[in-house]
């Protein structure tokens, strides 16, 4: 998988080789905020303004700097910080003096480079190029590229061991994580440790879904290596939508969807993962765990979990809660928390009770955040600031795990419905822990998308979805595209549905999905929000945001995007074929004539747009295409097209041209 370039064996190696880290406070995962050399200053991300902000600890005064389009995860490697620029297909180089900052270089990367993470030693930085399936090793001296992997299912996320010998790299699709031994070169896949729930309908025992959904952390010490996950029931079969608002049965109705009150098919948490010295991955001990915050008056607060990372001590895990507006602290060694084997006391019971999982429940101290937690950085041993990237703040927790000073028994438990646990005087008085958010940069989008991507993210409006559901839009339409994953509806037999991606102007493939004819994305928004993730209230008006925001966001940035090559343009040719038919469905600005066909069996599927088809695998309604190679060679008899006339290279070249668009 590494593509090796002709370099001495010492460039190959690098100086890192303590198991620890020197200062528990340096970052050991890609992040959207870390702190300067000195900790004397924040730098974040500030995405939709093309730039980074330097934030001066004691004085709480802001300075920005350009760096490019779209800054996502920053990373320091002595007095340099790197950034990678989504939009740009680059990294951008900063040199830091003092808390000022100047832009110094750039280095090109793959499309959309998202993760990125530096080894204590400041000799090496990593980048994961996402929608070009690329890891780099770059010289921070040379800036010369040193190694690179193809790696699968689009990695975002990266986290570095102490050691600097054992790169963790997560990818956002197929719940994939991999291991690269930097000495070797060797990369080795881990699956994530299996976990139950019970079927909605009949209670069948049911495997959940995996997925990865942050930036990772490895503990100071090096002997921890945390995973953010969600796992997902995508096999129960979702109701049809109850849209009449005169059901008085609306638990069942919600529950039948994408979950309600003590029911959910979203289970968010930490996998944890011991790793020996030199960072190898215990594959078979790994433990999941489910964590679940307490809202101000004790409503639940569900979410995938951002970003994980630990504290200078490493006893504890600080875990925000995107959709859920919440960071929470979990103790790294869960198990001597009683609540964090509530569930071990359930499992006789699991097949009795639909929604729940077999994973060890956590009910973690919370603090209320400003919207959208993303990013995690320790100052000091028990401070810590949280970057929260929908209100554009970075917000002092006054870390301290969260401890309440006052403990109370005998508070309901509301996702269970009863029990005791402690639980703060600041939780039962609704006060945050937080302190005042320094606002870092001035809203940017036009008011009605900014709010509707804030609709769009979040979990803990009950307008958008049920109450301790943990599910937004953003779940299943992750950053706005789609989670890879194939879903069973009720209907006349199973119905399995693809999530479709909602990158680009997606009015202009109306009618939408794949088979109803949804007549426009407000029409979706109401029939998802209220109908299926049990939202209510929601008004036409702040639907009208929704979709919106929906249609604001751009097209996925593709390997191949705006190629001229050989390959591409013979594909172009192929493609326009009368024989082969691709364009007969396939053609105008959104690549579809918005109609429906019968399909394989399926009556009147309609015809999806090809523009940034090369990020939205895998392929057809249900899922079942894992490559575009697979599609085509399926699309025979005019069953879809017919490729049987064409041979090996012009089948080659089609696939190209395809991945083009």
């Amino acid at each position: 998988m590494s593509r090796l370039p002709a370099l001495s064996l010492s460039l190959m190696l690098f100086a890192g080789c303590s198991s620890q880290l020197d200062d528990e406070r340096f970052p050991t995962g890609s992040s959207t905020l870390i702190s300067s050399a000195d900790f004397s200053h924040l730098y974040v991300v500030d995405t939709d303004g093309s730039a980074v902000a330097s934030i001066d600890i004691a004085t709480n005064s802001v300075e920005t700097i350009t760096v490019g389009l779209e800054p996502t995860r920053i990373a320091r490697a002595g007095e340099r910080i790197f950034v990678t620029l989504r939009g740009e297909r680059a990294v951008a180089i900063l040199d830091d003096r003092g808390g000022d900052l100047t832009l110094s270089g750039r280095i090109d990367t793959g499309a959309e480079p998202i993760g990125i993470v530096a080894g204590e030693s400041g000799e090496r930085i990593y980048v994961a190029s996402s929608l070009s399936g690329l890891i780099s090793e770059i010289d921070t001296t040379t800036l010369e590229t040193l190694r690179s992997w193809d790696i699968e299912s689009e990695p975002r996320w990266l986290a570095l061991h102490p050691s600097e010998k054992s790169l963790y790299v997560a990818s956002v699709r197929d719940g994939l994580l991999n291991q690269i031994d930097l000495d070797s070169g060797d990369v080795t896949a881990v699956d994530l440790p299996e976990v139950h729930g019970s079927d909605f309908e009949d209670l069948d025992l049911i495997t959940l879904t995996p997925r990865i959904t942050g930036d990772p952390a490895v503990s100071p010490d090096g002997k921890t290596l945390a995973i953010p996950v969600l796992y997902v029931d995508n096999i129960s079969e979702v109701d049809p939508p109850d849209m009449d608002g005169d059901d008085d049965d609306d638990f069942l109705e919600v529950s039948g969807g994408y979950g309600g009150p003590g029911q959910t098919r979203f289970h968010g948490g930490i996998v944890t993962f011991p790793v020996n010295p030199g960072g190898t991955i215990d594959v078979d001990g790994g433990s999941p765990i489910e964590i679940v915050g307490n809202g101000a008056d004790f409503e639940v607060l569900r979410s995938y979990p951002s970003s994980v990372v630990f504290s200078p001590d490493g006893e504890t895990m600080v875990v925000p809660l995107e959709g859920a507006s919440a960071v929470l602290s979990v103790k790294t060694r869960p198990n001597s928390d009683p609540m964090s084997n509530l569930n071990r006391a359930m499992q006789d019971e699991i097949m009795f009770m639909p929604g729940i999982s077999d994973m060890n429940i956590h009910l973690a101290n919370t603090a209320i955040a400003p919207a959208g937690p993303r990013g995690i950085a320790f100052t000091e041993d028990e401070r810590a600031f949280v970057h929260s990237f929908l209100d554009r703040t970075v917000t002092d927790i006054q870390f301290n795990g969260f401890e309440p000073a006052t403990r109370f028994t005998g508070v309901p438990v509301p996702f269970f419905g009863g029990g005791e646990t402690p639980v703060s005087d600041d939780f039962i008085n609704g006060t945050p822990v937080l302190e005042e958010p320094i606002v870092f940069a001035d809203e940017h989008l036009p008011a009605d998308i900014a709010e509707g991507r804030r609709l769009f993210y979040s979990t803990d409006n009950t307008a958008m979805a049920a109450q301790g559901a943990g599910v937004s839009c953003a779940t299943c339409h992750f950053d706005g595209r789609n989670d890879g994953l194939t879903w069973s509806f009720e209907g006349p037999g199973t119905i399995e549905r693809q999530t479709p991606s909602l990158a680009g102007v997606v009015s202009l493939t109306a009618p939408l999905t794949w088979t109803d004819s949804v007549a426009t994305v407000l029409d979706e928004v109401l029939i998802t929000s209220q109908g299926r993730m049990g939202g209510s209230g929601l008004s036409h008006a702040r639907a009208e945001k929704v979709a919106a925001f929906i249609d604001w966001t751009r097209e996925a940035d593709v390997p191949l995007a705006n190629s001229e090559s050989d390959a591409v343009t013979r594909g172009r040719e192929i493609f326009h074929r009368a024989e082969v038919g691709c364009a007969d469905c396939h053609n105008g600005a959104a690549w579809t004539d918005n109609e429906s066909y019968d399909l394989f069996g399926i009556e009147e599927v309609r015809t999806p747009s090809l523009v940034g088809i090369a990020a939205t695998a895998p392929y057809l309604h249900n899922g079942t295409a894992d490559s575009i190679s697979t599609l085509l060679r399926w699309s025979v008899n005019e069953a879809m097209g017919d490729t049987s006339s064409l041979n090996e290279r012009e089948m080659s070249d089609l696939e190209q041209f395809i991945l083009s668009l």
